[in-house]
């Protein structure tokens, strides 16, 4: 368990308070940029193209104080969002447990991640409420995609914590159908990598910072 963590219980996700919150930190959107190697490069620290553009947008973002993408939502979205709240509850019924929801899991100025909940000490929980097609392919395969896989790593890597439940909830299906869960536990050679490549991304970052021309501009960061 990592105890530097600053869990923001009262920011809600998709808020401007929430991107200012992500602001320079490497998260579950951006993360998977680490686990790419340099071109002809295995187990090395050195960043590959993708994460070096990563470092870019990141200290640009603190020297700035914007963020470099906001997204408004859709339909989908809205809805996913709207069901979200019966998602948890269904699963607190069925795994005889209480979510903590939370916006925002902070490590320091550079790492963070944005879970749906957490578990007691050990659990993290994320909502997915898909549409009719998704959701059943999803109920079928019982399979995470390689993207989804790497921002669950990450956020148990920043956490801390021993597994990540995805809950998949749509109450259009049958029952025993409508509820279902994919529990993930840590790959510790994939946090390993996170480990060593944020290590580097924020040496860059902080390289990039001490620029003396940049000065004033993250007066409140400590590097």
């Amino acid at each position: 368990m990592n105890d530097n963590l600053t869990y923001h219980f009262i920011i809600e996700q998709g808020t401007l308070e929430w991107f200012d919150l992500k602001i320079g930190k490497i998260s579950g959107t951006s993360c998977q940029t680490l686990l790419t190697d340099p071109k002809g490069k295995k187990d090395t620290k050195e960043l590959g193209t993708g994460a070096k553009q990563m470092v870019l947008k990141k200290a640009a973002e603190i020297i700035t104080g914007s963020p470099s993408v906001q997204f408004s939502g859709n339909g989908v979205t809205d809805w996913g969002n709207e069901m979200e709240p019966l998602s948890i509850q269904e699963y607190e019924l069925n795994e005889l447990c209480v979510v903590e929801t939370v916006g925002f899991v902070q490590d320091g100025n550079f790492k963070g991640f944005s879970p749906d909940g957490i578990v007691g000490d050990t659990g993290l929980v994320e909502s997915k409420c898909l549409q009719p097609t998704e959701h059943l392919k999803k109920f079928l395969s019982k399979k995470i995609d390689k993207a989804h896989m790497a921002q669950m790593q990450w956020g148990l890597f920043v956490s801390g914590r021993v597994w990540y439940d995805n809950i998949y909830y749509n109450p259009k299906f049958p029952e025993g159908t409508d509820y279902f869960k994919i529990r993930v536990e840590r790959d510790e050679e994939m946090i390993e990598k996170f480990k060593i490549r944020s290590d580097q991304a924020i040496k860059e970052i902080c390289a990039i910072l001490s620029n003396t021309k940049f000065n004033g501009a993250f007066k409140t960061l400590t590097l």
